[in-house]
């Protein structure tokens, strides 16, 4: 979880900033956004104002599958 929490703040506090190239933060649609770590590894969760809603975890194909369904 640390990992996530350091990505929120780079992401909303220093866009210039770098992180690590396995590390990413991109918002796909509406209100969800995906946090990654490499290639396999993700979370989906929705970011409302300070509030974040964890959605799903795991792997590119399940966060598509997800979207798609919703």
């Amino acid at each position: 979880m640390p990992v996530l929490v350091n990505l929120l703040k780079i992401k909303r506090e220093d866009k210039d900033r770098q992180i690590h190239q396995g590390l990413g933060l991109k918002r796909l649609m509406g209100d969800y956004w995906e946090v990654r770590k490499g290639i396999k590894s993700r979370i989906l969760f929705r970011w409302k104002g300070d509030l974040i809603e964890f959605v799903l975890a795991g792997n590119h194909d399940d966060i598509k599958r997800f979207l798609k369904n919703s």
